[in-house]
């Protein structure tokens, strides 16, 4: 497996490892690291053609996340499951909007 491959998988193991971290606690660690994480795909992992639909992808998952871990009837784990996707998905998108701005704001 090279480089590009484990760039493509990557953010399918960002999203696993937010779910497994619902499932365990992994401590006070885990969340720096899905954030870091999250920003290496962001940076790393987003061609030109995909800018808009991984964005609205990203907020829309971020954002319902958000709404749903807000709502009483959510069970405790569901909700740390939540709020760790939307955590790892709005880290995703925050490189990926900044790059696109300053792309729009150089030309």
């Amino acid at each position: 497996m090279d480089f590009e491959d484990m760039l493509r998988y990557l953010p399918l193991a960002v999203m696993g490892l937010a779910v497994l971290g619902g499932l365990v606690n992994l401590g006070a660690w885990f969340v720096p690291v899905l954030i870091a994480l999250g920003a290496i795909v962001g940076f790393m992992n987003i061609r030109k053609e995909e800018v808009v639909p991984f964005l609205v992808s990203t907020l829309s998952i971020a954002g319902a996340a958000t709404l749903i871990v807000n709502l009483p009837t959510v069970g405790g784990l569901l909700a740390v499951i939540l709020a760790n996707v939307g955590v790892a998905a709005g880290s995703m998108a925050i490189p990926v909007a900044l790059k696109s701005i300053y792309k729009l704001s150089k030309d």
